[in-house]
């Protein structure tokens, strides 16, 4: 038979130069809702192994990335659109509904994800970091290596999400549990990226840090707003 991915020839059940499976056929609503379920569920080393190490090790996760060892790790983006889909999935499923009645479109997006949200204000804090850390090692660091350790954060803010799912649930959706660990996960990892001695001065930078990612924040997000309402109009 002839693979129908790339035409060889072959007599087995996997095309020896593509990988494919020859058995496949048409695609019917059986082998779509089997293939798609089976691909959602199917935890490879690569992803649990990323999942563990963010979870216990998030700044080592950064470190080996940028530096080139890459081959245990998932891709950061695609990590973290999985992680994105499951958490909408069993925020959807499980999670009392969200009435979302804000008129800022910052803030609904928010609601809707918190990690597509932290995905969103990566922007003014990559400036912040800059300035915080220009005489501290943050120049070894360009801003794609930058944009990268923001996207595995993002995915981690993902992880905290669905792990803490049960309890945001009994506390309530405001408690803002899954938000205060994420936030101490990305200061553990600011201040393993860039290990300042004494510690008064490395916490004296981290504030330097916070208040500059505020103030760009602000900055930046009433651009955000503004941007809707200049193409669509008063609402």
């Amino acid at each position: 038979m002839k693979c129908l991915n790339c035409g060889t020839e072959c007599d087995a059940s996997f095309c020896p130069m593509c990988g494919q499976p020859t058995s496949t056929g048409r695609t019917t609503w059986r082998s779509f809702s089997t293939s798609s379920l089976a691909d959602m569920l199917r935890f490879r080393g690569r992803f649990l192994n990323t999942c563990g190490e963010l979870l216990t090790r998030p700044w080592n996760v950064i470190a080996n990335y940028t530096a080139g060892r890459r081959v245990r790790y998932s891709s950061p983006l695609l990590f973290l659109l999985t992680l994105g889909i499951y958490s909408v999935l069993l925020e959807s499923w499980f999670a009392p509904e969200k009435n979302i009645e804000h008129n800022s479109y910052v803030l609904r997006l928010y609601e809707f994800s918190s990690g597509m949200y932290t995905l969103c204000l990566l922007p003014p804090l990559i400036p912040a970091l800059r300035i915080a850390y220009r005489r501290h090692g943050i120049n070894r660091f360009n801003t794609p290596e930058l944009l990268t350790a923001g996207i595995f954060l993002s995915a981690l803010s993902f992880l905290i999400g669905i792990l803490f799912l049960p309890l945001e649930i009994i506390a309530g959706q405001s408690s803002g549990i899954s938000a205060i660990v994420f936030i101490a996960y990305c200061a553990v990892s600011i201040f393993k990226a860039f290990p300042i001695q004494p510690m008064r001065k490395a916490a004296s930078h981290f504030i330097l840090f916070i208040v500059l990612a505020a103030l760009f924040l602000i900055i930046y997000v009433s651009v955000l707003e503004l941007i809707p309402h200049f193409i669509l109009g008063p609402a």
